[in-house]
């Protein structure tokens, strides 16, 4: 059987059985995948549900749908898993969100430290997360997901720390603590705060300045890894744990 192609929508365009995309989807759908009537599509609000149409009417770009069923599927992350990561240079920071999209974490903040190299101002970073939202809502449509995590402007250690409920489980990578992650992490954790440094690490002070602000500094092992690697090591970590 065919793969059935997947998309986000804006739950407002799911109120009827006969539905009609938003243009974009149309394009994808009729010039690049080249769909034909009847065949299906699945699409997601981004609530843990996903709607399986059919292709009713294709008239240039414009494509009518209509609605199948609607389903549940049990494919998210059971943790709520909010990673922050330091700006990493060029495409690593590409890499590290599609990746972390495909774990499945719900929220993925970018933080700034006294070793993160970015020049970008102010117009340029919001371009930028336009186009950092674009990587993990369409990793999250490839990997079967049916929520896209939330993507924050970058910003401080503090400024994360206060904007993050005190329900999460707060966990600060540094290869020098002698607590591995594995063994803090509690059997299906609910809420974890996982926080990143970038290329050289978090500094010292800033390990005892999270450590104040209740982050556990932890390892992930013996070896000193890459930044993007580190993240993705500790976001499997969680992951695993999170299963029953």
């Amino acid at each position: 059987m065919d793969p059935v192609h997947r998309f986000f929508v804006n739950p407002e365009i799911l109120t009827a059985d006969e539905i009609d995309l938003p243009a974009e989807i149309g394009h994808q759908l009729v010039r690049v995948l080249r769909v034909r009537v009847e065949d299906r599509v699945v699409l997601c609000p981004g609530d843990g549900t996903e709607w399986t149409v059919a292709i009713e009417e294709i008239q240039g770009k414009a494509v009518r749908v209509r609605r199948l069923e609607i389903s549940t599927p049990d494919v998210d992350l059971r943790c709520d898993l909010h990673v922050a990561v330091a700006v990493l240079k060029g495409e690593k920071l590409d890499w590290t969100l599609q990746k972390l999209t495909e774990l499945g974490a719900r929220s993925i903040s970018l933080l700034t430290t006294e070793r993160t190299i970015s020049s970008a101002g102010e117009e340029r970073w919001s371009k930028r997360i336009d186009r950092y939202r674009r990587i993990v809502r369409e990793a999250a449509e490839q990997c079967g997901g049916t929520r896209v995590p939330v993507v924050h402007e970058p910003r401080k250690i503090a400024e994360l720390m206060s904007a993050v409920g005190a329900d999460y489980s707060r966990l600060i990578l540094d290869p020098y603590s002698d607590r591995a992650l594995s063994s803090l992490l509690a059997p299906c954790p609910e809420r974890v705060l996982l926080l990143v440094g970038p290329e050289g690490g978090f500094s010292a002070e800033e390990v005892r300045y999270a450590a104040e602000l209740g982050a556990t500094p932890v390892k992930l092992g013996r070896r000193v890894l890459r930044a993007e690697t580190a993240a993705l090591a500790a976001a499997t970590l969680v992951a695993t744990a999170s299963e029953p």
